[in-house]
C-alpha cells in the first residue's frame, strides 16, 4: 500500500518530469516537498519495492524511471441529455 507522502513524491517526479522532460536532483526536490533527502531516499525506496519506479543508481534521483502513471482517480463519462432520450 502507498501512503500519501510516497504519493506525493511521485506526483512530483511525475510532473516534473513532463515539465522539464528530465528527472528532478535533490534541491528539486527537497524544495518541492519540504522533506530532507534521507526521508526521499526512504520514500523511493519504498516506492521501488511497490513497483512503481526503477532506481538503479541511488546516488542521484535523475536516475529514477517512472513505471506507472500516477495514481489517477477514474472519472466515470456522464451521460449527455441527448443520450438519456436516444438510448432509453
Amino acid at each position: 500500500m502507498i501512503t500519501d507522502g510516497e504519493q506525493k513524491l511521485y506526483r512530483v517526479l511525475f510532473n516534473i518530469f513532463a515539465k522539464e522532460r528530465q528527472m528532478p536532483t535533490w534541491e528539486q526536490l527537497q524544495s518541492k516537498t519540504g522533506l530532507p533527502k534521507a526521508q526521499l531516499v526512504e520514500r523511493l525506496l519504498r516506492l521501488q519495492e511497490a513497483g512503481k519506479l526503477l532506481w538503479d543508481d541511488q546516488e542521484t534521483p535523475q536516475t529514477v524511471i517512472l513505471i506507472q502513471q500516477p495514481f489517477l482517480q477514474t472519472e466515470q463519462k456522464r451521460p449527455s441529455a441527448a443520450t438519456y432520450f436516444t438510448d432509453y
